[in-house]
């Protein structure tokens, strides 16, 4: 609770802005948020924006191996409609180390143990399962590059950042905010409209 209210009241500002993009552009002539790993934590970032979801989110990702982001996804899609696209090689190569680690671990398991650790191992399937998530993969082996999401219409996160714990945390990356209608438009056409015709549901 603590950190969802430490959360809020950072998010705050930003998302007041995000509600009244040209008074804001218009006093600071600035039309972006822009936050930077390793200076920042952006998972706790991504965390949080994702928390303000009500309606919808639309999210792609070339990576996406962290866990903590993956249960914000989930937690989001109890009572919002979320679509995850992905590229095909990086979504491949992901499952088949989720399900060798899987493998790995159960062998070291003993009966009586507890086998919580296995399932975490498995993000995607779990993701896949629950409610509300609709997961599509791109079709064709050239990348799906992005690291970014739309929330309610209502703002973009983009940048340089996989949506793994080394990227939001430890490399040299950046994060983008976008609350102008023109970017969160052409985001929504990009990962949906387009994105749909060129990949396959899961």
């Amino acid at each position: 609770m603590r950190y969802r209210a430490l959360a809020a009241a950072l998010l705050l500002p930003l998302l007041a802005g995000c509600r009244a993009p040209e008074q804001r552009i218009a006093q600071s002539n600035v039309a972006a948020e822009l936050h930077y790993s390793p200076a920042e934590n952006l998972e706790r970032m991504d965390v949080a924006l994702l928390q303000t979801a009500h309606r919808s989110i639309d999210f792609a990702a070339y990576s996406l191996t962290d866990l903590v982001v993956a249960n914000a996804l989930m937690d989001a899609a109890r009572g919002v409609h979320v679509r995850v696209y992905r590229d095909q090689t990086q979504f491949r190569g992901e499952a088949a180390r989720a399900t060798k680690a899987s493998r790995s671990k159960r062998k070291r398991v003993d009966n009586d143990e507890d086998e919580d650790g296995v399932a975490d191992n498995d993000l995607i399937a779990r993701l896949s399962a629950a409610p509300n998530v609709e997961i599509r993969v791109k079709h064709s082996h050239t990348l799906m590059h992005l690291k970014s999401y739309c929330v309610d219409g209502a703002f973009v996160r983009s940048g340089s950042a996989n949506f793994s714990p080394t990227g939001e945390k430890r490399q040299d990356n950046d994060l983008v905010i976008l609350c102008d209608a023109d970017s969160v438009r052409t985001s929504r056409q990009t990962s949906t409209q387009s994105g749909i015709a060129q990949t396959m549901s899961l």
